[in-house]
């Protein structure tokens, strides 16, 4: 009976500690954010040594979620306004091949609560001419290392050897 309540207590635990680990997977990142359904959104700021030029193309695009389609139905499942429209802004950005869309516009068919499409609008950018920064436009991060003066005395003494007194050979 002991084995059994002990078997159940460990099973229990893993169960409990797998979730949390899991759930840590997509609570952050490096980089750009991760929503809930672990999309991971175009980064729209970086702090670099690199320097890119963003061109913006002429062409706006416009992409769509819709509920009519198998997959659409699947990825608008039980999903917010906000997480509807993250979605379709990284969506729209892997199928236009951009880094990035400028001023995305977003519009909703909706039946009450439900969201039935999602459309994203915006004008597409692509990061071009990489390259390093001038030396003089960033600073690197230096160590600080603190200097400490020590004095160090030695004092050395040296006893002379004592003579020892010599014996008067006076006879008392």
């Amino acid at each position: 009976m002991k084995k059994i309540l002990l078997a159940s207590a460990v099973i229990a635990v893993a169960l409990t500690g797998c979730h949390k680990g899991v759930h840590k997977v997509f609570e952050g990142g490096s980089g750009g954010s991760i929503n809930e359904n672990g999309y991971q959104l175009p980064v729209t700021g970086i702090e670099s040594i690199n320097i890119a030029d963003l061109e913006l193309s002429n062409d706006f695009i416009t992409y769509t979620i819709d509920i009519s389609t198998p997959e659409g139905q699947t990825k608008l499942n039980g999903i917010n306004e906000k997480q509807a429209k993250e979605l379709a802004l990284t969506e729209a950005s892997i199928v236009n091949r951009c880094s990035l869309i400028v001023n995305p516009k977003y519009t909703f068919l909706k039946d009450g609560k439900k969201i039935l499409r999602v459309t994203v609008s915006g004008q597409p950018a692509y990061y071009k001419n990489a390259r390093l920064k001038p030396q003089a436009q960033y600073q690197e991060a230096e160590e600080e290392v603190e200097v400490v003066e020590t004095t160090t005395t030695t004092t050395t003494t040296t006893k002379k050897p004592v003579k020892p007194k010599a014996k008067s050979k006076r006879k008392k």
